[in-house]
């Protein structure tokens, strides 16, 4: 493995590792009675689990053996499916904190999210088969396929609800949780 492979998977574990840490204190002091704490443990919860299958992805990539041909499999699909769970979950946590700020907010932007985010898994389980966005060779390496592109529009139009509900919110918010966005 190369230098770049593994200062990625120590970057990613370290990472997922920060996160388990915030979620143990946050259950631990109790922050989680409200809906946005729930939800943020939530958003942590996922984004750990995106950190470590990605570091598994690097870990097992290129070994032989059938652990790696499984693992690297189950990882990277785990990757991109977690990773859309992650965005709609987020969409989530930003308009309920919207809300708690006195804001009349539609669940729109949810619902939205919520069905681009299916829609994104189901062309993830698809891409299994017709392999559309990824291959994994018989040396178990990850190669982008001519439609990778697609899967990476769906974070970029996710990005772009948040970004609209944030804009349209900025006035309600004050400006330091605006950076923590």
């Amino acid at each position: 493995m190369s230098t770049v492979g593994y200062i990625n998977i120590s970057l990613e574990t370290f990472g997922g590792m920060l996160s388990l840490i915030f979620i143990l204190c946050l259950i631990l002091t109790g922050h989680k009675k409200e809906r946005s704490e729930k939800l943020y443990i939530c958003v942590l919860s996922i984004n750990t689990i995106v950190l470590f299958c990605d570091a598994a992805a690097w870990l097992f990539k290129g070994r032989p053996g059938d652990w790696s041909f499984y693992l690297v499999r189950i990882a990277n699909f785990c990757v991109f499916c977690f990773s859309y769970i992650l965005l709609a979950v987020f969409t989530e946590y930003l308009v309920c904190i919207v809300s708690s700020k006195g804001s009349i907010i539609s669940k729109l932007p949810s619902r939205i999210m919520g069905g681009l985010s299916f829609a994104a898994i189901l062309l993830v389980v698809i891409s299994q088969f017709n392999h559309m966005y990824y291959i994994i060779d018989a040396y178990n390496i990850y190669h982008r396929q001519h439609l990778f592109w697609l899967s990476q529009m769906f974070g970029i139009l996710c990005m772009l609800i948040d970004g609209s509900v944030l804009f349209l919110y900025r006035k309600r918010m004050e400006k330091r949780e605006l950076a923590a966005f």
